[in-house]
């Protein structure tokens, strides 16, 4: 039996249990081996455990061994990170060792990590055994970890992967000197440990593996992360720690540091991975990486091992797995284990390489806007428009647009010089969704910006539906939608369908441009009207009084968008058919083609001898408007569109499809609304009417310009988005 008692010990062993009721017997059963083994060699090791709100079982469990224990806590926490920050206070030896229940370690660990932190003489070591072994009765994987100094490992690749396990061993000054673990926060277990290993490295640590050692660790259900645990920011992600480390790759660069193995070289056993995003254990399930054995005579059965081997080169974890068998049946290399035996080297993060490099691009932002390019668009517009207000109403934010996609951003130099730009997709183009989402994720975790806008990003929408809860927390969440997309067949697509509902929980509001999808949204998922907010947009600058002129004996029809299928070239073609050269031109900007159909039409619109057409456009502003009578617009689908708000400030009459959001803008006061987007017939009336008394035009210009310069001010604008939490703050 174990001394209660140590006089003057030299090592604390802290032992956290909560409701483990008597499996924490079998971890108990290993702490004392390795005790036993380490008083043999000399040492003083006391033994203390912590009762964390209890369970009735374990608390009866504990009463009936106290007798081997030195100490005996009972709190009323629910945190295992205070538990053990509590046991280390407890504790009277100059090094502390960490042990959760249903886990073990070898016999030899304490006695080894002492002999190594005595040998290296360093106060900032954090020792951890070489290998992990997870396991139940059925299967077992053996993982490597992982020295952080270790001239290929960067501890950036802490956000990506997390290669030590919960057992450490250190000194109790430096855990006691701001090394706690953070407690009183909405955070698991999981996520006090990966935050604790990266804060001590922050503070000056070095992770170091003791030779010969391993931890064993129960695998039970797979786990993800709880609901309400939040993914915490780290000092090791901020200055000046990012300064020390890219230091440290300077100086590794210069004395011929080793390359980096290719990511197709599958000995970098780069394999299916539990990563720090998700934040679990840090390795995989054990189903997800075997290989087959075939035994031979020998110690372990009938037969010896024949290759391949994944423990070759560590014969002594055999010796223990067996002697450690007494202590917990669970644990033995039987025939059918080692025929799934799989080990796991530590992969390599390389997304984490490019972090610093993309740290210092994004700043420190107030709004963080998310974008998969910007280019020639409504979406596009309105994101710049949200950009520019921000900087002109709040002088002090600092705005960041991160573009997603690698597409052309014909639009940037829209943007005023004090927006920094963060090409992702440009620096991260070999890498999967997931690496740029680890990424992302802790850059934005770390920069914790007031305000993220996600306009179409399917990053952002992926962030805000995996991690909502986490960035919720610090940032408001904003997203932009503005109609749906239209499917093959009629179905329906788009962000609003495959992406809000998974969310919108974490959303501060939905902004849209039209109520029309507003409602249609509330109306088909049960959302609260209050989660949206309509935001009209400031109308470009016109003339301050409408204009009516008669035209010539020709009506110059002005038609600008991009020729794609759901703008409907085909319509615009049959209205121009129909209405033939006697009395109309037509006027054709548009460009973006994107299919062999509507390449068709476009060529038989040009061959027709009232139809001149221009290409593609980047301004309306720019184009010649006062050569035109009157604007055409045909569609399928739309929020509501800008060049209606820009045609109409104008001063030009405009004919557009009763789809979306249209109506709110022109309608039989404002304009000429078309029954559908493909009553052709309706579209001809309207035209052949307003050539023949183009004087009809005037009250429903008036009207259009009356809406435009209240709804569409930029008054009126900003008095929005001052409405929504945080977007915008007042100045003091």
């Amino acid at each position: 039996m174990l001394r209660r008692k140590i006089i003057d010990p030299q090592i604390s062993v802290v032992m956290v249990v909560q409701s483990e009721g008597r499996l924490a017997h079998r971890s108990a059963g290993s702490a004392h081996r390795a005790v036993s083994y380490a008083r043999e060699k000399g040492l003083r090791v006391e033994l203390i455990a912590v009762l964390d709100s209890p369970s009735t079982e374990t608390r009866a469990y504990f009463d009936e061994y106290a007798e081997i224990y030195s100490r005996i806590e009972t709190l009323e926490l629910n945190d295992r990170g205070a538990a053990r920050n509590h046991g280390v206070e407890l504790a009277s030896g100059a090094w502390v060792a960490f042990l959760d229940p249903g886990d073990l370690f070898s016999e030899n660990w304490l006695a080894s990590a002492f002999d190594y932190s005595s040998e290296h003489n360093s106060q900032k070591f954090v020792l951890h055994p070489e290998l992990n072994v997870f396991f139940n009765r059925q299967k077992v994987t053996v993982c490597d970890s992982v020295n952080s100094d270790s001239d290929d490992y960067s501890p950036l690749e802490l956000m990506e992967y997390a290669p030590w396990t919960s057992l450490s061993f250190l000194t109790r000054a430096f855990f006691l000197d701001r090394n706690h673990y953070l407690a009183g926060s909405n955070l698991g277990f999981d996520q006090q440990q990966w935050l604790w290993n990266c804060e001590v490295i922050a503070h000056g640590a070095i992770h170091r593996l003791v030779p010969h050692t391993a931890h064993f660790i129960r695998v039970q259900e797979e786990r993800g992360r709880p609901a309400g645990q939040l993914l915490p920011a780290s000092e090791l992600f901020e200055s000046p720690v990012l300064d020390d480390l890219a230091s440290r790759e300077k100086s590794l660069s210069l004395n011929q540091k080793p390359p980096l193995p290719p990511r197709s070289d599958p000995q970098t056993w780069s394999l299916p991975k539990r990563s720090a995003i998700a934040l679990l254990r840090p390795f995989p399930k054990l189903t997800q990486l075997t290989i087959d054995l075939k035994l031979a005579m020998g110690r372990l059965g009938p037969r010896p091992f024949i290759e391949p081997n994944p423990l070759a080169d560590c014969p002594w974890l055999f010796d223990e797995w067996r002697e450690i068998h007494t202590v917990d049946t669970d644990l033995f290399p039987r025939r059918q284990v080692l025929r799934t035996l799989g080990r796991q080297r530590v992969p390599t993060s390389y997304v984490s390489r490019h972090y610093a490099e993309i740290e210092q691009q994004f700043g420190n932002p107030t709004h963080l806007f998310l974008l998969p390019c910007l280019t020639r668009g409504g979406a596009d517009a309105e994101a710049i428009m949200f950009m520019t207000t921000v900087l002109e109403e709040e002088p002090d934010s600092r705005v960041t647009c991160v573009l997603t996609e690698n597409w052309d951003s014909s639009w940037l130099a829209k943007l005023p010089p004090q927006i920094s730009v963060v090409h992702l997709e440009n620096l991260l183009a070999e890498f999967s969704a997931e690496e740029k989402a680890c990424l992302l994720l802790r850059l934005l975790i770390q920069k914790k910006p007031r305000v993220i806008h996600n306009v179409n990003s399917a990053l952002g929408y992926k962030l805000f539906t995996e991690h909502g809860d986490t960035l919720s927390s610090h940032s408001r969440l904003f997203v932009s939608l503005f109609g749906f997309e239209f499917l093959p067949g009629g179905e329906l697509g788009g962000y609003a369908v495959w992406d809000l509902a998974n969310c919108i929980q974490y959303l501060s509001r939905v902004l849209t441009d039209n109520q029309w999808f507003a409602d249609r949204l509330c109306e088909m998922y049960g959302f609260s009207p209050s989660r949206f907010t309509v935001v009209y947009v400031p109308a470009p600058p016109g003339s301050s009084a409408v204009q009516v002129h008669r035209p010539t004996s020709v009506l110059n029809v002005l038609w600008a968008s991009r020729f794609w299928r759901e703008k409907r070239p085909d319509v615009l073609h049959e209205i121009v058919s129909q209405l033939g050269s006697g009395g109309f031109h037509f006027h054709i900007y548009g460009g973006d083609i994107n299919d062999a159909e509507i390449d068709g039409i476009f060529e038989a619109l040009k061959r027709l001898p009232n139809v001149t057409t221009y290409g593609a456009y980047e301004d309306f502003q720019a184009l010649p408007l006062s050569e035109f009578d009157v604007f055409l617009y045909t569609s399928e689908r739309d929020g509501l569109p800008n060049v209606l708000l820009e045609a109409t400030a104008a001063g030009l009459p405009v004919i557009a499809p009763d789809v979306g959001g249209v109506k709110e803008i022109i309608n039989d006061r404002t304009g000429f609304l078309v029954n559908g987007p493909e009553n052709v017939k309706e579209y001809v009336d309207y035209l052949s009417r307003i050539r023949s008394n183009y004087q009809i035009t005037s009250a429903r210009l008036k009207a259009a310009a009356d809406l435009i310069r209240t709804r569409h001010s930029r008054t009126s604008f900003v008095s929005i988005l001052r409405s929504l939490p945080d977007f915008l703050v007042e100045e003091d």
